[in-house]
């Protein structure tokens, strides 16, 4: 016992990781009896636990030499205060009576054995590294490569060794600078938190041993290239003795995704170390975890209750020494608070908050799309703020501004195309290589012209919220000769493209609005946008009727068609996703920004779980795009279950196609739909589809080549932006959805002479000549009698 008696452990925790801390504690304890254990709270204690009760001694942080500790715990999140308090209680427990060695271990860590390897590198050496890889890890596109690594750091800071010497007081005293000033998780600057500091560590400082040994630093990253086997009651890693895993973004609810931080494998893909994942979780969950979900994060509110948004905490690191005018960032009262400071105009009289200033600079999409600020793109951006960054950013109600009411122009005026023995020419204005929904129905419009043979110029506006990778139209132009514009962008986004393209764009044009909306009603807030307009195409019968009732122009309904020749795909298998041929795949697409709540991907897996609740056959596919980790963390909690597969990377439109195509079923239990074009995209190519028996999609399904699932119409108890509380869609039977998809699995040769109905019905409803058909005949129209009043058409 006497050897360790000079050794320390510690690790750094906020109140709602009390439960690993206490495991992780209780494992290094019980393989190094009479060392000493250390914890760091970075968090505040308001009473929810009794820190003589711990297994560990708790340090605050008001205990440590801490310089502007309320500066750093209001600039940094939970994560970055975690880390910038690392090297501080490194120091705090070196400068204890008897300490000579201390190892620092992230909270979810657990040992195996006696650590000492790392231990008797200590003897000679004053910092112990471990390197994240100890072998080449090959680019598949899956999470963590190598190019992960090397944004995040060489060396993992969830594990190092200091011995109590000269060199080592150097080194945390330049660490602690560093992470008191530059802790931030923004790998665009080149700072990932305490992490990226490590990678200078071997070349300043001249003692610094790297711990290779394959049994340490065992976690997600390094599962490719150490290979963990159970013996004789243990574990091995590459033939060695297993010394710690790092659980690093285990989910404790659904363990089966290994980590949160990667998708290359579940534990169903490695099942021999299911019984060390499977132990490591009833240990945190016997030590707490629940009740330590609850506790709240001390340092999440302003003083008056009002959650401090990360754009606020970055605004106010950014300032440095300039924030310490202030005083206590937290504090809300007085003029001179940071609270009152941050909601002030950024220029006097514009209505857009420092804030809200700091958002805009802080990211290049926002400089593309409004570069002019305080001039014509001004009203644009506070629209965007109203309707959705606020949404996206998380911004509380209170720190959103008012602004001027957004300004609508007077109509660009009617066109007078003259009579014309041919079609007027139309100028297809959009996000022509956005993978987006909006950028599909673009580009299937194009086909429509093309087959009818109608001249036309498309005019790309880069979607700044999406990766705008598609190429299936050549020759854009920047200029519109024709004299129809056909703009395909919703009501909310008129106005700022109104002040990018500029009015000539828009006067002496026909300028028809092709818009897609998801409800019965439609909110009073977008109807502005008609008056930019002459008439609105849209894509079913549903939003027809939701807007010709409020319009003041002419609708129009022109479904957007799907390729002639069929969806062209790559030609791989199913282990090009990784999935195997044995397997009954049920999938669902969604983009996530076009309201989760609608698409309702949730909804989707409590049916699939109902449906097969022990069929290890049985696969549910999920491939989303533009989704935050958060969405992605939800998804795999509310699923907890290897056979929800969660595909998150950007697919080209023909992988898009295979999985359809490679995919026994598509599942959708949205709860509306302005059109369903997946729907209508995996029912071209001959999948059985399941959906819910309402809105849009009902245009081209029906009982006999689909199955609809039942449903309630509902009112929205809360706002889901855009959608107003107030407003309605629908709630699918989920006991419904999963006896319909038993019953597909139970005769798939029904399933599949219901697809060819369906193959047949959609491209017979939905081909190019239907829809360029539908456009000539109302150009005609337009061409003929540009004068004549307003009226809805319904062809």
């Amino acid at each position: 016992m006497d050897r360790f008696a000079s050794l320390a452990a510690c690790s750094v925790v906020s109140k709602n990781h009390l439960a690993y801390a206490r495991v992780a504690c209780a494992a290094f304890l019980r393989h190094h009896p009479g060392a000493r254990f250390f914890v760091l709270l970075a968090d505040r204690n308001d009473g929810e636990f009794f820190p003589e009760r711990e297994p560990f001694t708790l340090v605050e942080l008001e205990k440590l030499d801490l310089p502007d500790r309320e500066r750093l715990c209001f600039q940094y999140n939970i994560l970055e205060l975690n880390c910038a308090g690392k090297p501080y209680l490194l120091r705090h427990v070196l400068r204890q009576p008897g300490v000579s060695r201390v190892l620092y271990l992230d909270s979810d860590t657990f040992v195996y054995r006696e650590l000492s390897e790392a231990l008797s590198l200590l003897e000679r050496h004053s910092i112990v590294l471990t390197p994240h890889l100890v072998g080449a890890v090959d680019d598949d596109g899956r999470r963590p490569g190598e190019r992960d690594v090397l944004d995040s750091g060489a060396y993992n800071a969830g594990f190092l060794g200091l011995r109590n010497d000269a060199q080592v007081a150097g080194f945390l005293d330049w660490w602690s600078r560093r992470c008191h000033d530059f802790c931030v998780d923004d790998v665009r600057q080149g700072l990932f938190v305490d992490q990226r500091w490590l990678d200078l560590v071997p070349g300043l400082f001249a003692d610094v041993a790297i711990l290779r040994h394959p049994g340490y630093n065992v976690g997600h990253w390094g599962l490719p290239h150490r290979m963990l086997t159970a013996e004789d009651g243990g574990f091995r890693v590459n033939g060695q003795p297993l010394a710690f895993f790092h659980f690093s973004g285990l989910e404790v609810d659904g363990p089966q995704i290994i980590s949160k931080h990667q998708n290359r494998y579940t534990l169903a893909d490695v099942p021999h170390i299911a019984p060390l994942f499977e132990d490591y979780v009833a240990r945190v969950k016997e030590a707490g975890y629940a009740l330590c979900q609850l506790f709240p994060y001390g340092y999440a509110r302003f003083d008056n209750g009002t959650p401090i948004p990360r754009d606020a905490r970055r605004l106010f690191w950014s300032l440095g020494e300039g924030g310490r005018r202030f005083g206590n960032p937290f504090l809300t009262a007085g003029a001179g608070s940071f609270w009152n400071w941050l909601r002030e105009d950024a220029v006097a009289g514009t209505g857009i908050s420092r804030l809200w200033h700091h958002v805009h600079a802080a990211r290049p999409e926002l400089l593309r799309r409004f570069p002019d600020l305080f001039g014509r793109d001004r009203q644009a951006y506070l629209a965007w703020i109203a309707d959705r960054g606020r949404w996206e950013l998380q911004v509380p109600e209170a720190l959103v501004p008012s602004g001027p009411p957004l300004a609508v122009p007077l109509p660009f005026g009617r066109p007078r195309l003259g009579a014309r023995p041919d079609l007027p020419g139309v100028n297809v204005t959009g996000h022509a290589r956005s993978e987006k929904g909006m950028g599909e129905v673009l580009r299937s419009m194009v086909r429509g012209l093309e087959a009818a043979a109608i001249p036309h110029a498309v005019v790309d506006l880069e979607d700044q919220g999406s990766a705008n990778r598609d190429r299936t139209l050549v020759g854009l132009q920047r200029e519109n000769p024709y004299p129809v514009n056909l703009i395909h962008l919703n009501a909310d986004g008129l106005p700022g493209v109104v002040q990018v393209l500029g009015a000539p764009f828009f006067r002496g044009r026909h300028n028809i609005g092709y818009w897609l909306w998801e409800q019965p009603e439609f909110p009073e807030k977008y109807h502005p946008g008609f008056a930019y307009l002459d008439e609105v195409w849209v894509a079913s019968d549903y939003c027809l009727e939701a807007l010709a009732r409020v319009s003041p122009i002419p609708v129009v309904k022109v479904p957007p068609p799907l390729p002639e020749e069929g969806l062209r795909t790559r030609g791989v298998g199913r282990g090009y996703f990784g999935l195997d041929e044995r397997q009954r795949v049920f999938l669902f697409m969604f983009d996530a920004h076009s309201i989760v709540e609608r698409k309702n991907p949730r909804g989707l897996i409590r049916a699939f779980k109902r449906a097969f609740p022990d069929d290890p056959d049985a696969r549910l596919v999920l491939k989303v795009v533009h989704a935050p980790r958060a969405l992605l963390d939800g998804l795999a909690d509310e699923a907890g279950d290897p056979r929800v597969v969660i595909i998150d990377r950007l697919l080209e439109r023909d992988e898009v196609n295979s999985l359809l195509e490679l995919s026994d079923c598509y599942v959708s239990l949205h709860r509306s739909e302005g059109f369903g074009l997946t729907l209508a995209e995996a029912m071209a190519l001959g999948k059985p589809v399941i959906a819910t028996g309402y809105s849009a999609n009902l245009d081209f399904m029906n009982v006999g080549n689909s199955l609809l699932v039942r449903h309630q119409v509902v009112t929205l108890d809360r706002d889901h932006p855009p959608y107003p509380r107030g407003s309605t869609w629908a709630e699918p039977d989920l006991e419904h959805a999963a006896e319909l998809m038993r019953a597909v699995a139970a005769d798939p040769e029904r399933a599949r002479l219901l697809g060819q109905r369906a193959r047949a019905d959609v491209m017979a409803y939905l081909s190019p000549a239907a829809a360029g058909a539908r456009i000539a005949g109302r150009l005609a129209l337009v061409g003929r009698d540009p004068e004549a009043p307003g009226s809805v058409f319904r062809t």
